[in-house]
């Protein structure tokens, strides 16, 4: 606490300027400092503070002199006798932890709290505030909680701990009663680990006469992360480990620098024929469990030793009589001498010689260690049965054989419906179609030749779709069937299906009838008898469909002298429509005559069915 003095002589004249406007001289006993209070004139003197971290005063003028002259001497007292807040200056803005490894915690940092003021400066609290702040910790705290006097200082102790790779940020707060707080120190740290990385994820040598050691191979390890690795041991484990020697080894307790690679090369020299066996165990601190990278080989001994790549050759289904494409029987030499194959036979069965060696090259010459040969075998089914034989294959020890099956297929045609009934039709006029559908029931490919209709009167029907089709096992095809008639009455043809299967052809009957239109007239004749001049006279013809199929009635016209003027059609209902059996239509006939005379002329009828003339007979009388 700053003792005040009695009198203002032992202030120097220029401190005089800095006296405030008005105070008591009293020397009053001094307060305690209270919790956090900041007076009105402090808070604008953070800002700029002075060499010594305190908030300047303001230095005099020409007008304090005036001022000094108007207020009393105790209240300049009093500001020079006022003590200064608490300031607080931190030793750093921001610690820095560097690259820190995952999981561990790596050099502490120290920061400083320094009391700038001249009043008790009162540490409140202290924080770790954002999303890392987890990963920072305050090892001790000699700030929260105390009292720290003028000129005096306390520091913390933080450290950092990453569990997340990168860069990591997080900030200290200081809550206290300092006139420029509270105050926070940016704290940061990048968190970095190793990563293992091993080529390849195995090692295979291959085939190697026993006791004989061949190329070796490497083993790569690469430090992919960010941080240093440590390898540790680096051990041959499994019943074949003395198999596998190591001839080469930079790897093995040492640190990799990130980027960095290291090899560990191997040697394979079998100690006994058949496969062999072992995993290289690489421990590091990258992770908690150790990598094994397998290592292969496969001993060869000193005689031959024949090996077959396949056991069973199934040739699936195929059609009866077609032969399949070759399949190949690889043998092979895994031993370290020379393989002499004696005798290649297919095993006579009761299925005659559906299984054929078309070629080979095992017994031409003996196989070398590590050599191979094939043989080619054909399949061509004789019928639809299964069919099963062997390979037998004499050579070094007891004979071998490979397991030979197969089956026939063949395409089974179903078509529906056997016969197709196309009822009336008009001559000449095209019937609705309809539908023929074949289809596949067997296991081959259906192939549809041309279907094509056949007899007398095959002319009238056609057909469209399916010829030349091929129709897949399970699968069908549909055709469509027409029939136009040419003339009237019945009609038989037979339509032909050739196609690929046992009974080659089918035929599909075919009938219909093809029927007429025909015209009836009522009455046959017109005959008006005696008209007097310039009298009209009228007459009605009624037409009727008397055939099987609808009547066409394109126009009736008039023909003969005196048709034009004399005779007139009154009303026609009858031209331009069509007239199904049994249905009829009328027209109307007017004779005027203007001359004395017989008058005979026709009404000429055209129709789908051809041309009808009616006779028309008058007579004219005064």
């Amino acid at each position: 606490m700053v003792k005040r003095p009695q009198d203002l002589s032992s202030f120097p004249p220029s401190d005089l300027l800095d006296l405030p406007l008005g105070g008591d001289l009293s020397d009053s006993a001094p307060q305690p400092p209270q919790p956090p209070q900041q007076r009105a004139g402090d808070i604008e003197a953070i800002g700029s503070l002075d060499r010594r971290g305190r908030p300047p005063r303001k230095r005099g003028s020409w007008l304090w002199l005036i001022l000094l002259m108007a207020f009393p001497i105790g209240g300049l007292t009093g500001y020079f006798l006022s003590s200064e807040p608490p300031v607080v200056v931190l030793s750093e803005d921001l610690l820095d932890f560097g690259e820190v490894r995952l999981g561990r915690s790596g050099d502490e940092r120290v920061l400083r709290v320094a009391n700038h003021g001249e009043e008790t400066l009162w540490v409140a609290n202290t924080a770790l505030n954002g999303d890392a702040s987890a990963e920072f910790n305050i090892v001790s705290n000699g700030c929260a909680g105390l009292e720290i006097d003028a000129l005096e200082e306390c520091e913390v102790r933080l450290s950092f701990r990453p569990t997340t790779g990168g860069p990591r940020r997080s900030q200290l707060r200081f809550d206290s009663n300092a006139i420029n707080g509270p105050q926070t120190v940016s704290l940061s740290g990048v968190g970095v680990r190793p990563k293992l990385n091993v080529e390849p994820a195995q090692l295979d040598f291959g085939r190697q006469v026993v006791g004989r050691g061949g190329a070796s191979a490497d083993l790569r390890i690469d430090n992919r992360g960010t941080a240093p690795l440590q390898l540790g041991r680096l051990g041959l484990e499994g019943d074949s480990g003395a198999d596998f020697l190591r001839v080469a080894d930079d790897c093995g307790s040492r640190d990799l620098a990130p980027g960095g690679r290291c090899v560990v090369r191997f040697t394979f020299v079998p100690r006994a024929p058949g496969e062999r066996r072992a995993t290289v165990r690489i421990e590091s601190d990258a992770s908690n469990q150790p990598i094994s990278i397998p290592l292969f080989g496969r001993g060869l001994d000193r005689t031959p030793v024949l090996r077959l790549d396949l056991e069973r050759l199934d040739f699936g289904g195929l059609p009866v009589g077609e032969a399949s494409p070759n399949q190949a029987v690889g043998i092979a030499n895994d031993g370290a001498g020379p393989l002499i194959v004696r005798r290649l036979q297919v095993t006579e069965l009761p299925y005659g010689e559906v299984f054929q060696i078309v070629s080979e090259s095992c017994t031409i010459r003996p196989v070398a260690p590590g050599g191979a040969c094939e043989i080619k075998i054909r399949f061509q089914p004789a019928d639809e049965s299964s069919a099963q034989s062997y390979l037998r294959i004499e050579a070094a020890g007891e004979p071998v054989q490979v397991s030979l099956t197969g089956f026939g297929t063949a395409p089974h045609a179903r078509i529906e419906p056997s016969r197709l009934s196309f009822g009336d039709v008009s001559v000449r006029a095209v019937s609705a179609p309809r539908v023929l559908r074949v289809a596949n029931t067997g296991g081959a490919d259906l192939v549809l030749g041309e279907i094509q209709a056949t007899g007398s009167d095959a002319a009238s029907f056609a057909s469209q779709g399916c010829s030349g089709t091929v129709v897949p096992p399970g699968a069908e095809c549909v055709a469509e069937v027409f029939f136009r008639p040419r003339r009237a009455g019945p009609h038989r043809a037979e339509l032909i299906v050739r196609h690929n299967a046992d009974d080659r052809r089918q035929q599909i009957r075919l009938n219909g009838l093809g029927a007429a239109s025909s015209l009836a007239l009522d009455p046959g004749e017109v005959d008006f008898g005696d008209v007097v001049l310039d009298t009209p006279s009228r007459r009605r013809l009624e037409l009727r469909s008397s055939g099987r199929s609808s009547l066409e009635i394109r126009r009736l016209r008039l023909t003969g002298s005196g048709s034009g003027s004399e005779f007139k059609l009154a009303e026609d209902r009858c031209s331009n429509k069509t007239l199904p059996p049994a249905r009829t239509c009328s027209v109307l006939i007017v004779f005027q005559p203007t001359s004395a005379g017989i008058r005979n002329i026709r009404l000429e009828i055209e129709h789908s069915g051809g041309t009808t003339q009616v006779p028309i007979r008058a007579s004219a009388i005064e």
